[in-house]
């Protein structure tokens, strides 16, 4: 396997997907079955994060950089599961078929998929990194700037441009995942060097923001704790939401995350590439999969529970419009 991203455009996906290492895991109705939970699980996440992102863009919730903050986070969730459901959907996966416009092709899906899932982090764990340094500049009588909020979302597009493209400077590549019908970022160990580097990206992408995650906000509840005379309910009660909203996430990615972790680590330590072939694996690896397309609805359904100003505006979008335009910059974010 080349490890050059250009090579892979040239690949036809008929001809290599016999070199799917996990095709004699699955049979054609597993696989079937596999596929249709990620329709349906993508198919529900796509419209339950319509709602929450029409909810937050038009309504006065929009004039609250906290929230404005949050809004990249969901609308890059949701974007992420458009081609991902559309991929698997029978009338779709036929059309594309029948015209040839090889939309979904492995590479490209790969491509799409991993940038916006990796993008998808990155915007949680600056969710939770805004909440910290607010709390801080709170601490402190500081009134937090308006730049801030955009190098968070530089920061997440260089991170997430990075670690996708990487390929193309000789590090890793896109394979088949464990559906043999779609790709991802190849979990194949190459020899030599190359292979602590893809580790090295595996634990940036995957690990580090997770643990990034969980300082931020600790800190940030200590913060907003310790200085509760100076910190406004909206602001607590904001970061209360947060830590729900990423403990969900964090619930939903780590199941697939271990897996592909296992078998990065399986691969340096006892030199076999195989999962463990058994169907209460394969099993957790369906459910795995699913968990992580259904992360944007679960994560919505939190908000849904936890934040009442969300919630008043889901259930009320017909007066948003009226309440923008009465609507001044006067939310409890306070910034210059």
């Amino acid at each position: 396997m080349s490890s050059s991203l250009l090579l892979y455009f040239l690949l036809d996906d008929k001809k290599v997907v016999d070199q799917c290492i996990w095709k004699d895991y699955y049979d054609e109705n597993s696989r079937s079955v596999l596929h249709q939970g990620l329709a349906f699980t993508g198919l529900v996440s796509l419209i339950l994060n319509c709602w929450v992102n029409i909810a937050l863009v038009s309504s006065r919730l929009w004039y609250d950089l906290s929230y404005r903050n949050l809004t990249i986070f969901t609308v890059v969730a949701g974007v992420r599961n458009v081609v991902a459901t559309l991929a698997y959907l029978p009338m779709f996966k036929y059309l594309d078929n029948w015209f040839e416009l090889q939309i979904f092709s492995c590479i490209m899906f790969a491509l799409y998929e991993t940038f916006f899932a990796i993008l998808e982090v990155e915007s949680l764990n600056h969710v939770c990194i805004e909440r910290f340094v607010l709390a801080r500049y709170t601490a402190n009588d500081w009134l937090i700037q308006k730049k801030h909020y955009l190098l968070y979302l530089f920061s997440s597009l260089f991170f997430t441009t990075l670690y996708t493209y990487a390929p193309v400077f000789g590090y890793g590549g896109y394979w088949y995942d464990f559906t043999c019908s779609s790709c991802t970022f190849d979990m194949i160990l190459p020899e030599g060097y190359e292979k602590y580097v893809i580790l090295i990206i595996f634990f940036l992408r995957s690990i580090k923001p997770a643990i990034m995650m969980v300082m931020m906000l600790f800190w940030a509840h200590l913060l907003e704790k310790r200085h509760s005379n100076k910190t406004s309910e909206g602001q607590i009660q904001f970061t209360k939401n947060v830590i729900v909203i990423t403990t969900v996430n964090l619930l939903c990615w780590m199941p697939i995350a271990f897996i592909r972790g296992r078998i990065l680590l399986q691969q340096l330590l006892v030199k076999n590439i195989l999962p463990i072939s058994s169907s209460l694996y394969l099993t957790f690896i369906n459910c795995a999969m699913w968990l992580n397309w259904l992360s944007p609805a679960l994560t919505v359904i939190a908000l849904f529970i936890v934040d009442t100003r969300l919630r008043n505006v889901m259930c009320n979008l017909h007066m948003c419009d009226e309440q923008k335009k009465n609507t001044e910059e006067t939310d409890h974010t306070k910034y210059q």
